[in-house]
C-alpha cells in the first residue's frame, strides 16, 4: 500500500513539476497568509481584554513569573493598547493576508490551467499514438469524458489537493507553534484529538478512491449510452426502439445515481466525524483552562489567544481531509487516463522496403483462437493495379490493416513502399475546407497539386458548383457533403499524398455507375503507383490488372477478372447479381 500511495502521488507531482518555481512563491505567500492567521488568533486575547476587563494600565494582569516569555510580553503591552491602535493593528493584518492570499491562489490557479494544458496534450498525443483497431479496448467509456472530467478531476488533485495540503500545513504549523507557545499543557490536551482524525482521513480516503473509481466507471457508461443512441438515432426511430434505448439508458443511469451517491456518503462522513473528534478536545481544553485560571496560572487573554489558535487549527486539519479525497480521486481519475497516456497498443509505420509490395508466408489475426490471414503471400509491383475480392471473413480487411502496419504479423514477412495511403470505406473527413482536407499532412503542397488530385478523383466536378470551391467547409464529418463525394475528397486526399502504395477500400461502393467510372479512369492513370482495391462492384475488379480471390485467409485464385468471373466458383457467387 505504501509504495502504491507514493507511485501515484509521483503521477501527480510530475505533473507539478514544470510549475515549481511558481509554487514556491505561492507557498511563500501562503506562509504570509499563516502567519497573518496566527495573529489574528492571538491578537482576540489582547482585543476582548482591552474591551471587556477594566483597564487598569498601572497594574495590568500578568502571567505568572515562570510563564514570563516574548508572547507574554507582547500580550501584556497589547491589552494596554488603546482600541484604535488595536484596531489598526487587526486592519493591517487582514490586508496583508488579504494580499497574500490573493496572490497565492493567483499563482496555483495558473499553474493547475498549465497542468491541465499539459494534461490534455499529453492525452491527445497518446490518442495519436493509438493503433487504430485497438482504440475501442482502449478507451472504454467515452473519451470526450476522459479530456473533460477525468482531467479536471486531475488538475483538482493537483491544486485542491497538494497544494492545499501545503497550506493547510503551513496554517497548522503557525497556529499549533501559537498554542505551544501559550501553554504546553493545554496545546497537548487540545492535540488529542489529531492522531484518531488521521486515522479516519486515512481510511475514508482509501475508500473514497475505490468508490470514486466505481463513480467514474458509471459515468462513462453513461455517456457511452448516450453518445450511441445520439448516433443511432435514425435506427431507434426507424426501428421503434425508444423503449429499448430508454431501458439501456435507465440501467446506467441508476448505476451512476447508486455510485455517484456512495462517493459523496463517503466524502460527507468525514466531516461530521472529525467535526466531534474535535470538538471533544476543545471541551477537554476548556475544562483543564477553566482549572489553570482559577488557579491563577493562567490568564484570561491567554487563554482566549490559545483557544482562538487552537479553534482555528482544526479547519486547516480538517482541510486535510479534504485534500487527502481530492488526492485519492485524482488518483482514481489518473488510472482511467493511464490506457491513453501509456496504450498498449502503439502505431509504428514500417521501414520502407523495395518497390511495392511483398508478403512472404504471413500469418495475422487479433489474438483470437484462429489467424485470420493463414500464410498469404502477396507479390505486386509497382505501377501494378490489383482488385482484391472475397466472401465476409475472407480476410480483405486484415490484409488492409497489416499493409497499413496496424496490424503486426504472427509470422512471416512483409515489405513495401512505406508509408501508405488509405481511403477507407466509411469516408471520414475534418470540419475544414476540402483543400485542407485532401492537403492534409503536407502543408507546403502546391495549389495546382491540389486541384490536379481533386480532378482525378471527380472532385471539381461538385467543388466548382460550390459557392467557395474548394475552400467551402465539408462541416461535421463531411456532413455537407453526399456518401459519394466524401468519399472522392478522401480519393483526392490520397492522390495528393504523392505515396507510391495506395490501398482502396470499398471506394467506389457510395458511387453511380457514371461517377466509379471516372474514378476508375483516374486510377488507370497512375502508372507510378501500386494500387490495391478491395472491392465488391465488378467495374472495379475489371479494371484491375490482376485479381486475387481470398477464402480463409489465403488467395485461393488470381488472374484477369474476365477470366474469373466465368472459372472462379467465388467470383461468380460473388458477382452474380451483376452478371445478370
Amino acid at each position: 500500500m505504501r509504495k502504491n500511495w507514493r507511485n501515484d502521488f509521483g503521477k501527480l507531482f510530475a505533473l507539478l513539476v514544470p510549475q515549481l518555481p511558481a509554487m514556491a512563491f505561492a507557498a511563500f505567500f501562503m506562509s504570509i497568509v499563516a502567519a497573518a492567521t496566527a495573529g489574528y488568533a492571538y491578537l482576540v486575547g489582547p482585543v476582548l481584554k482591552s474591551l471587556f476587563l477594566a483597564r487598569d494600565i498601572s497594574s495590568p494582569v500578568s502571567m505568572p513569573s515562570s510563564d514570563i516569555s516574548l508572547l507574554t510580553t507582547i500580550g501584556d503591552w497589547l491589552s494596554t493598547a488603546s482600541p484604535f491602535l488595536l484596531g489598526g493593528l487587526l486592519i493591517a493584518a487582514s490586508v496583508v493576508k488579504g494580499i497574500a492570499y490573493y496572490l497565492q491562489r493567483i499563482l496555483v490557479i495558473r499553474a493547475g490551467q498549465q497542468v491541465l494544458y499539459t494534461l490534455r496534450q499529453r492525452l491527445f498525443d497518446g490518442v495519436l499514438q493509438m493503433n487504430p483497431i485497438h482504440r475501442e479496448k482502449s478507451l472504454a467509456g467515452n473519451l470526450i469524458s476522459r479530456f473533460t472530467v477525468d482531467s479536471h478531476v486531475v488538475e483538482q488533485a493537483v491544486t485542491g489537493g497538494m497544494m492545499a495540503l501545503v497550506s493547510n500545513a503551513l496554517q497548522a504549523l503557525a497556529l499549533a507553534i501559537l498554542a505551544f507557545s501559550l501553554s504546553l499543557e493545554l496545546a497537548v490536551i487540545g492535540m488529542v484529538a489529531f492522531p484518531p482524525i488521521a486515522a479516519v482521513i486515512s481510511r475514508l480516503g482509501r475508500l473514497l478512491r475505490k468508490r470514486q473509481g466505481e463513480f467514474y466507471d458509471a459515468w462513462h457508461a453513461v455517456s457511452q449510452v448516450v453518445d450511441e443512441s445520439i448516433n443511432g438515432l435514425g435506427i431507434v426511430q426507424s426501428f421503434n426502439s425508444e423503449k429499448f434505448a430508454r431501458k439501456r439508458f435507465d440501467v446506467v443511469s441508476r448505476r451512476l445515481t447508486r455510485w455517484a451517491t456512495s462517493a459523496f456518503s463517503v466524502n460527507a462522513f468525514s466531516s461530521p466525524v472529525n467535526e466531534v473528534l474535535g470538538a471533544s478536545a476543545l471541551g477537554l481544553t476548556l475544562w483543564y483552562a477553566q482549572m489553570r485560571i482559577e488557579g491563577g496560572s493562567l490568564t484570561p487573554e491567554a487563554f482566549i489567544s490559545f483557544f482562538t489558535a487552537l479553534f482555528l487549527l482544526y479547519r486547516p486539519v480538517k482541510g486535510f481531509g479534504s485534500a487527502v479525497h481530492a488526492l485519492q480521486t485524482g488518483y482514481a481519475a489518473m488510472d482511467k487516463l493511464a490506457p491513453i497516456l501509456h496504450p498498449e497498443s502503439t502505431f509504428t509505420p514500417r521501414r520502407s522496403v523495395g518497390d511495392g509490395v511483398n508478403m512472404r508466408h504471413v500469418v495475422a489475426g487479433y489474438g483470437g483462437e484462429k489467424p485470420v490471414l493463414n500464410g498469404l503471400s502477396l507479390r505486386a509491383q509497382k505501377g501494378e493495379t490489383i482488385a482484391v475480392v472475397g466472401e465476409s471473413g475472407s480476410g480483405k480487411t486484415t490484409l488492409l490493416n497489416v499493409l497499413c502496419g496496424y496490424l503486426q504479423p504472427e509470422s512471416g514477412e512483409v515489405e513495401s513502399s512505406w508509408p501508405v495511403a488509405l481511403v477507407p470505406q466509411v469516408p471520414f473527413l475534418f470540419d475544414e475546407t476540402i483543400y485542407n482536407n485532401v492537403s492534409l499532412g503536407h502543408p507546403k503542397i502546391s495549389r495546382a497539386d491540389v486541384e490536379r488530385a481533386c480532378q482525378m478523383a471527380g472532385v471539381m466536378q461538385f467543388a466548382d458548383k460550390l459557392d467557395d470551391g474548394l475552400l467551402s467547409r465539408v462541416g461535421v464529418n463531411g456532413a455537407n457533403l453526399s456518401a459519394g463525394e466524401r468519399q472522392r475528397v478522401c480519393l483526392a486526399r490520397a492522390l495528393a499524398s504523392g505515396r507510391e502504395v495506395l490501398l482502396l477500400d470499398e471506394v467506389t461502393a457510395s458511387l453511380d455507375g457514371r461517377n466509379e467510372d471516372n474514378i476508375i479512369e483516374s486510377l488507370s492513370d497512375l502508372k507510378d503507383r501500386t494500387v490495391i482495391a478491395v472491392t465488391h462492384r465488378a467495374r472495379t475488379a475489371a479494371f484491375a490488372q490482376r485479381t486475387l480471390v481470398l477464402s480463409d485467409g489465403r488467395i485461393v485464385d488470381e488472374g484477369r477478372f474476365t477470366d474469373l468471373i466465368r472459372s472462379s466458383e467465388v467470383v461468380k457467387r460473388l458477382f452474380a447479381a451483376e452478371s445478370q
